[in-house]
């Protein structure tokens, strides 16, 4: 990766200004004990070096910032590697990959609900002829909700004797969205399906990339949609995955 002369000088100043600081020593420090080596490089990769370390450090002080509330501790340390990994993918301006690291975070807090929250699990699977929101005064099941209009309670009956961990990805989103975004309390079935759908672009995007193959039409239509607007999602997509992780 090429970086214009003006701005590696720019970076050596500032790196220079914070080393100077009595209270940032442990940013000399640690730059110091991450590149010992940096003496018997040449310049340019030093510089180039000095860089990538500095942008390496602010990405995962932003990871971690991203996931400070987040009181899944256990599976953190995934999720900001997913999230560093992401950022470099749209520095790098590959959006194919960034979409892939973006929905593996929401896929990895959706699966550890799914398997380690049993309130929840329980809940879902108990409570599938429960009233989950209304649609012109008329009461709608949870099991409506999960599945599409297509489908009916026969079908319900079928899936809803599995475990959650056994649902499509897309139904665990359903169920992970009603029961900790909506709190099992859907007043507005659109805000509810506005939301759902969000989260489906990037996973529809990522199954673009990442399987491969036959699209259908519907699910091509989303895709394509994505492509058009390709810069403007870098952007929809972080802000889908803020939306997810800050109101769980």
């Amino acid at each position: 990766m090429s970086y214009k002369k003006e701005s590696l000088e720019n970076l050596l100043v500032l790196i220079e200004d914070i080393c100077s600081s009595e209270e940032n020593l442990w940013f000399k420090n640690k730059l110091t004990y991450k590149k010992p080596n940096l003496n018997n490089s040449n310049d340019d990769e030093k510089i180039s070096e000095i860089y990538e370390f500095c942008i390496n450090e602010i990405l995962l002080e932003q990871a971690n910032q991203f996931y400070r509330d987040l009181k899944y501790t256990e599976i953190k340390d995934i999720l900001i590697s997913d999230f560093v990994r992401m950022e470099k993918f749209k520095r790098q301006d590959n959006f194919e990959d960034f979409s892939l690291a973006a929905n593996q975070q929401i896929e990895c807090i959706v699966n550890h609900l799914c398997t380690h929250d049993l309130d929840f699990c329980n809940y879902i699977i108990i409570n599938k002829n429960s009233h989950a929101y209304y649609i012109k005064e008329k009461s709608h099941k949870l099991w409506e909700l999960i599945l599409t209009n297509f489908k009916n309670e026969e079908d319900a009956d079928k899936l809803f004797q599995k475990p959650l961990l056994e649902w499509d990805f897309l139904k665990r989103v359903k169920a992970v969205l009603y029961y900790f975004h909506y709190n099992k309390n859907i007043i507005y079935q659109s805000d509810f399906n506005n939301f759902y759908k969000q989260l489906e672009e990037i996973y529809q995007y990522r199954n673009k990339n990442h399987r491969g193959g036959m699209q259908f039409e519907w699910q091509k239509k989303i895709t394509d949609k994505v492509d058009e607007n390709k810069y403007r999602y870098y952007f929809r997509f972080m802000f889908y995955l803020e939306n997810f992780v800050s109101k769980l």
